[in-house]
């Protein structure tokens, strides 16, 4: 009897055991997914607001980390093509897929924001962008003089340019400067005053149309060698003007800015772009 009843609690025991095993099985689950925690992208912020062509940007991540793994790694990608180090310059103008990768040992998870690229309105600026940021999108300043202008070159035509900014060291305009001094050696060069202008006002058309007010008329001109004679003794000149939404253009031909007793011909396309 005793044998029997020895039995019986060993069954009650093993069965109390086995219950209670059963019920930690499922438990500790819970508290362990509820421990992971989870990486949460709450958006993705760029260096500027209003992105221009050929204006570097940083892109930043805001982030919630809940998981035991503090370490974050990120990768970054605009139109699925991977970006280092979270900078990204665009070189054309449109719509762009921004997409971040965070990850670690618990968690992975990614976040889309889409940005959009503008035409820059004057070289590496757009109306209102800060000093400090057009200092960083030029490559080497080769001399800054005027209060609030800081003066270029290189990069893109080797021809000098003028940024122009206000009291507030916002961009307000910009000058273009392309001076040429000669030696006449053929009689075709008398006619680069009027050549490189035509082109001038070729690429300025295409971009802002056709010009609000012209005194030139180049099929109008009957003797284009005296005429560029004439622009290059300064007693011609020509003035072009064009608009866009957020800008007034104004382009010049006139004689050589400068005085250079070794060379006689010469002359200026000066293009003025100026906040609307």
């Amino acid at each position: 009897m005793k044998t029997i009843n020895a039995l019986f609690l060993v069954l009650v025991i093993v069965c109390l055991t086995g219950c209670k095993k059963e019920n930690d099985t499922t438990s500790p689950t819970n508290t362990v997914n509820d421990n992971d925690g989870y990486i949460k992208v709450n958006s993705i912020i760029s260096s500027k607001s209003d992105i221009g062509v050929f204006q570097k940007v940083t892109f930043s991540v805001d982030y919630t980390n809940t998981t035991k793994d503090q370490t974050i790694n990120k990768e970054w990608f605009v139109d699925g093509k991977s970006i280092y180090n979270a900078e990204w310059t665009p070189q054309a103008k449109g719509e762009y897929l921004v997409k971040v990768k965070l990850f670690n040992s618990d968690n992975t998870v990614t976040f889309e924001k889409k940005v959009n690229v503008v035409d820059c309105d004057f070289y590496f600026g757009i109306w209102n962008d800060l000093k400090s940021q057009i200092e960083a999108f030029e490559d080497g300043i080769n001399v800054s003089s005027l209060p609030f202008a800081y003066k270029y070159g290189g990069l893109i035509d080797n021809f000098r340019r003028v940024y122009k900014f206000d009291s507030n060291n916002k961009l307000i305009g910009g000058q273009r400067l392309m001076s040429m001094q000669f030696e006449v050696v053929d009689p075709v060069q008398y006619l680069f005053p009027l050549n490189y202008f035509n082109s001038e006002l070729t690429k300025l058309t295409k971009l802002y149309g056709t010009p609000t007010y012209s005194e030139y008329n180049y099929d109008n001109i009957s003797d284009k060698t005296n005429e560029c004679i004439r622009i290059m003794n300064g007693t011609r000149g020509y003035i072009v003007k064009f608009e866009s939404q957020r800008t007034m253009i104004e382009c010049f031909l006139f004689k050589y800015l400068e005085s250079d007793k070794y060379k006689k011909w010469g002359f200026t396309i000066q293009t003025t772009y100026t906040l609307k």
